[in-house]
C-alpha cells in the first residue's frame, strides 16, 4: 500500500491555465493574427506565466482572475473593434472561466 499519490491530477482551473498558457504561447510564436510586436511579447509573457502556474489549483485559479482584471481592464478603453481589442476580450473571458470553473475533483 502506497502512502504517497504518485500519479498527478490536475484539476479543470490547472488543465484550462495549461490550455490558455499554450495557445497564448502559440499565438504569440506564430503570429496568426496582425498585431504588433508589442503585443506578441505580451502574448508570449501570458503564455508562459500561465504554463507556470498551472502547476498548483491556487495558482491557476489567481492566473485566471490575473487575466479577467488585466484584460478586462485593457479592453475598457476599445475605441474601435480590432484584433487587438478581440484578443483583450477573449482573453478576459477565458480568464473568468478559469476563476469560476468547478474543480471538478479533489482540490488541494
Amino acid at each position: 500500500m502506497a502512502w504517497v499519490d504518485t500519479e498527478a491530477e490536475f484539476t479543470r482551473p490547472q488543465l484550462l491555465t495549461l490550455v490558455a498558457g499554450v495557445l497564448q504561447l502559440a499565438l504569440g510564436l506564430l503570429d496568426v493574427f496582425p498585431l504588433s510586436p508589442e503585443y506578441h511579447v505580451l502574448q508570449l509573457g501570458v503564455g508562459a506565466l500561465g504554463v507556470v502556474m498551472s502547476i498548483r489549483h491556487d495558482l491557476a485559479r489567481m492566473y485566471g482572475l490575473a487575466l479577467l482584471l488585466f484584460f478586462g481592464w485593457m479592453s475598457l478603453g476599445l475605441n474601435e473593434v480590432n484584433a487587438e481589442g478581440f484578443l483583450e476580450v477573449r482573453t478576459a473571458v477565458v480568464g473568468a472561466v478559469i476563476t469560476l470553473v468547478r474543480p471538478g475533483r479533489s482540490a488541494e
